[in-house]
């Protein structure tokens, strides 16, 4: 995540190469979208006018830049402009048709939005109906729903006593409220709303200007800033901008800069648009607050994809209304270019709800000689190898399936629908398995009745097992069969805690023993909670229940039975696809042979080839013959997961827990071993007996692929003529070939099949 500043300034710069050069740009360039993509769980609405972002700057030049077009076009001296705080909220529409209010949306992409009519409506501020005498009736009010910096506190608060993540500021509580499918939500939380334009298709004799579209709002009941006023030329916005920027702390909202429109509507309607802004408009925004303080330790975060991030360990300072102890260094490249050492006096930046980043180094300040520091090339929470790909900022972990930064996200990877498709397995579970259960890797999620035991024996040993295992509810079926095997066998009665029941379990070598045990597999499984602890005690958590644990059980274990190409992509490995799993699969036919492969060996093969210095490539091992359309970043990424002992080990351990995946090849490719595998093959001339597609069909099967033309990058050339040009080019390269009477013997027994 980076910081507005850092956006807008990005932002800016491709705006520039963009009109350089043209022809680069692309539909879905930042330039060519405004705000976010609808959600899914909102029926779409289509804007009547679109709704745009603004144009905006920094500094003061930008402005006097701004006025100075705006009047060299309008070719006159001097202009007034309408001036406003520019709020830190959610952008929305207002629709009223005979003075009834019948709907609003968000601002969506600009274009579509999300109707959030049913929530708008819960905000009291926003009038459901105009009076006649203000003389409105059909037209869209454009404005923003705020919540003030008193109702967000109030609100954190209650968060925190829920158990739930509090919002990190006004705009992100705002945005959240009103884009809540439940409009109790909405209703339940403070909000405001401030107008800010006012859009009519009918001509009004006093609407003339934009200021005087706000008066009328404000005569029929929208609320305005009082802040909102007019303004002459450029000294007048210099002056507005410096007087709210000192005021801005007092607000009772938060702002992030100020709108400057050109309040003459004609003048308006003269400067017209461009793609994403409108040309009358400029807004200059507050620069970040910053900090200077000490920096007394860089610690290293590993995320859930692998990243390593070095963190500013600080002396505490104040900025922007927090105590910041902590801020990103982004990564080892952005610390080098800084020139950042330990104890150094650095400035911090804090934008929004981004994290506070370290943007610049006093080196002034700097006493004695400091030493460069480098990110460690291991992982601190696992130990793996830390790799940087080449044309890559970031440093990651290889330690994918095993290192516990990496392990939710590798669940979810593992459990998702492409891979081994574990339905029931969701992010929230996830949380519940990884934090509380105690589930490191995969593999335990095939003993997962035997973790939860664990979990509820070290968490609630002494209490009575028909309450952890049951709950308070009724008792399920499963349960009750397990009580009748227990009560058979002369077992402990229902008093018995959790921890006399599993001393019983492990004492008894009755013949109902794997009965039993099937059995509390089950009801086990179904005192695991569906969600995270969040403040909630463990007995009062919401279970999984009986039926969602055999459902889940059931899923785990048919996912033993999975085709290799899911698997492969299940592992998690950085850059492998679905696509390239699925040539993985097709090329090495076993994940034992590509776990045992030479990736060194592999990825010097394919540098080789793809080297076009080369005059004279030796043809290679089949075994190490690089797999066609992978390159080497993938390879290499391969190469870091595989070289990694634990990851071997997860695999292995996989395949002990009953994991059997399925071989690509059909039962005659795997009696042929692949024949073709890792070659490109060209033919020139006819087969005979074959037609050319049989023969092209023949190659795919047994794991090749069919070129046209003669190229270094062929592997074998099936001729039938040795005048032929094809026959010729191959030698000069010197590449394998055979004759098409070769290829018949080859492929004999075969053929029958692929025809």
């Amino acid at each position: 995540m980076v910081s507005d500043a850092y956006y807008d300034q990005l932002k800016t710069e491709l705006i520039e190469l963009e009109a350089r050069y043209p022809e680069l740009k692309r539909p879905d360039s930042p330039t060519q979208r405004t705000g976010w993509v609808p959600a899914a769980g909102f029926k779409k609405v289509k804007h009547k006018t679109r709704m745009l972002s603004i144009d905006f700057t920094y500094d003061a030049d930008g402005l006097r830049s701004f006025d100075e077009r705006i009047r060299n076009k309008l070719q006159m001296p001097l202009l007034q402009y309408a001036a406003e705080p520019k709020f830190d909220g959610l952008a929305v529409s207002l629709i009223y048709e005979h003075g009834q209010f019948v709907r609003g949306a968000t601002r969506g992409d600009g274009t579509t939005g999300e109707d959030v009519t049913s929530n708008l409506r819960t905000i009291a501020d926003i009038p459901k109906k105009i009076e006649p005498r203000v003389h409105l009736s059909d037209f869209e009010v454009r404005g923003e729903v705020v919540m003030f910096k008193r109702d967000l506190n109030s609100l954190r608060d209650k968060q925190i006593a829920a158990g739930l993540e509090p919002s990190p500021n006004t705009r992100n509580a705002a945005a959240g409220s009103v884009r809540q499918l439940n409009p109790e939500i909405t209703a339940s939380r403070k909000l405001n709303f401030f107008a800010y334009v006012l859009l009519t298709d009918y001509v009004l004799p006093t609407l003339v200007t934009h200021s005087g579209g706000l008066r009328l709002l404000e005569e029929a009941g929208f609320p305005l800033s009082d802040r909102c006023t007019t303004v002459t030329g450029v000294d007048g916005m210099l002056d507005y901008f410096d007087k709210l920027a000192l005021e801005r702390d007092d607000l009772d909202f938060e702002v992030d800069g100020v709108v400057f429109k050109v309040d003459d509507l004609r003048a308006q309607e003269i400067l017209g648009f461009r793609s994403q802004d409108p040309q009358y408009a400029i807004a200059r925004k507050f620069p970040p607050p910053r900090g200077t303080t000490r920096l007394r330790d860089i610690k290293v975060q590993v995320g859930r994809t692998g990243a390593l991030t070095p963190v500013a360990v600080l002396d505490p300072v104040f900025i922007g209304g927090i105590t910041v102890r902590h801020a990103t260094l982004h990564n080892e490249s952005e610390i080098l270019r800084k020139d950042v050492r330990l104890g150094d006096m650095v400035v911090v930046q804090r934008a929004g709800d981004v994290i506070p980043e370290v943007v610049e180094v006093l080196t002034e300040e700097r006493k004695g000689s400091l030493a460069q520091y480098r990110l460690p090339k291991v992982c601190p929470e696992c130990g793996s190898q830390v790799v940087r790909e080449e044309g890559e900022v970031v440093a990651r972990c290889s330690g994918g399936l095993t290192c516990p930064a990496q392990r939710k996200q590798a669940l979810f990877h593992f459990a998702s629908r492409r891979a081994m498709d574990i339905a029931g397995l969701g992010d929230q579970i996830v949380e519940v398995l990884v934090d509380e259960i105690n589930v490191s890797e995969p593999s335990d999620l095939y003993s997962l009745g035997k973790k939860v035991w664990q979990w509820l024996l070290r968490t609630r040993g002494k209490s009575q097992a028909k309450d952890v295992l049951q709950g308070t509810g009724r008792t399920g079926p499963i349960y009750d069969l397990l009580a009748g095997m227990l009560s058979s066998a002369n077992g402990p009665t229902d008093s018995a805690t959790l921890g006399e029941l599993d001393q019983w379990i492990e004492n008894y070598h009755g013949r109902a023993k794997h009965e039993i045990a099937l059995l509390l597999d089950t009801v086990t499984l179904a005192a695991c909670p569906r969600t995270a602890l969040n403040g909630t005690s463990v007995a009062r958590r919401v279970r999984l229940g009986e039926q969602n644990a055999i459902a889940l059980r059931d899923q785990i274990e048919r996912s033993k039975e999975i085709s290799l190409e899911r698997f492969i992509y299940a592992l998690g490995v950085r850059h492998v696809g679905v696509e390239i799993a699925k040539l993985l699969a097709q090329y090495y036919g076993s994940i034992e042979a590509l776990m045992g492969e030479d990736w060194s060996r592999v990825i010097a093969r394919k540098k080789q080839l793809q080297s076009k210095k080369k005059t004279h490539i030796e043809k290679g091992d089949i075994r190490h013959e690089p797999p066609q359309k992978i390159g080497v970043k993938i390879l290499q990424s391969l190469a870091h997961f595989f070289g990694e002992l634990h990851n071997i080990e997860a695999v292995r351990h996989l395949l002990n827990a009953g994991v059997q995946p399925k071989p690509f090849e059909t039962a005659s490719e795997a009696k042929r071993g692949g024949l073709f595998r890792g070659k490109k093959v060209v033919f020139t001339g006819a087969v005979e007996g074959i037609t050319r597609e049989a023969a092209r069909a023949i190659v795919l099967r047994l794991g090749g692929e069919v070129a046209d033309n003669v190229s270094r990058t062929v592997n074998l050339v099936v001729f039938s003529d040795q005048s032929s040009a094809k026959y010729k080019k191959a030698k000069e390269l010197e590449i394998e070939t055979i004759s098409e009477a070769q290829f018949r013997q080859m492929t004999e027994g075969y053929r029958e099949e692929s025809v």
